[in-house]
């Protein structure tokens, strides 16, 4: 399995952030302390968990994600 998720600045418009805000790098930076090691590729966080994750691991790379796009990003971009 493999999935990327784009962070834009404005979804409706497509319009991306300025490179050197590197959202993608503080995003996963964010993930770092609850135990998720991302790589972004610019504004893109790469979801690519081993073949034998179990699933509960799997569950819970997850919730990282989502915990951190939902709680972390805000406050990141309000920041900029």
């Amino acid at each position: 399995m493999m999935a990327g998720i784009e962070i834009v600045k404005d979804k409706a418009a497509k319009q991306s952030f300025p490179c050197e805000e590197t959202i993608g790098a503080k995003l996963c930076a964010a993930m770092r302390p609850k135990g998720a090691m991302m790589r972004p590729l610019g504004d893109v966080v790469v979801l690519m968990p081993p073949v034998a994750i179990d699933p509960p691991t799997l569950s819970e790379l997850l919730d990282i994600v989502t915990d951190t796009l939902e709680n972390d990003l805000p406050a990141i971009v309000e920041a900029l």
